[in-house]
């Protein structure tokens, strides 16, 4: 199933993407990067960025524009800069 749906991401054309798709999938990912942006200027955000960028490993993947690090440290920093404490339920 993961591998079908790698394919699917790789291979689809945009085209070929529903309007309506296509515009929740534009405001899901601007709305993540406001909300990064805003958890990057908290505490937590900057104490696991901070941990991160001190931790051994290199990798190709980038901590929210900033340098690259090993995939799951990056992830880990980003999904935490994305759940700012500020959010509320």
């Amino acid at each position: 199933m993961i591998v079908n749906n790698c394919r699917f991401i790789i291979e689809v054309k945009p085209g070929k993407i529903p309007a309506r798709a296509f515009e929740i999938a534009r405001r899901g990912i601007m709305d993540y990067t406001g909300v990064a942006l805003a958890g990057s200027r908290e505490d937590a955000g900057r104490i696991i960025s901070d941990c991160v960028r001190i931790s051994a490993g290199r990798g190709k993947v980038v901590l929210s524009g900033r340098f690259p690090h090993c995939p799951h440290l990056a992830a880990l920093a980003n999904g935490r800069r994305a759940t700012p404490s500020t959010m509320t339920t």
